[in-house]
């Protein structure tokens, strides 16, 4: 599938009003904003090296290993970069409906996209924030 067509397989998992969800959401009007303002940058594939005890603590840190990944939003503002990660995660609202559980998982993602953006920009990232389709919410790392 090309960068910029949803599979239909992840387009199984949402529905119309989850877009419509996000677009009116506090984030969602700031990605379009930054769209609008061709500011927007999707799908930004990146290389890291990094200490194999930033992936596990059980790893010796003096063993590098390289990281693959692509990050799935980020625009620019006056004081910093935004990076936007895309979660169509089946999140059980009622269990964990701040998200609490959805962040844990992917910290160490998060933060390395945020440590790779800020290379390969060489500009501060100040928010990173994970859109959640399945609790409809924005949540902040």
């Amino acid at each position: 599938a090309g960068c910029d067509k949803i599979t239909s397989s992840e387009s199984a998992l949402l529905r119309p009003e989850d877009f419509e969800t996000f677009i009116m959401s506090g984030l969602g009007r700031e990605v379009v904003q930054a769209a609008k303002a061709g500011r927007l940058h999707r799908e930004t594939p990146f290389v890291l090296q990094v200490g194999a005890d930033v992936i596990d603590p059980s790893y010796p840190g003096d063993a590098a290993v390289l990281v693959q990944g692509i990050i799935d939003a980020w625009f620019e503002c006056d004081d910093g970069i935004v990076l936007v990660d895309y979660k169509t995660d089946r999140a059980d609202q009622a269990a964990d409906p701040e998200g609490t559980m959805l962040l844990k998982h992917y910290r160490i993602q998060l933060e390395l996209y945020k440590e790779a953006l800020e290379r390969l920009t060489a500009k501060h990232v100040k928010e990173v924030w994970i859109w959640s389709f399945a609790l409809g919410r924005a949540l902040r790392l």
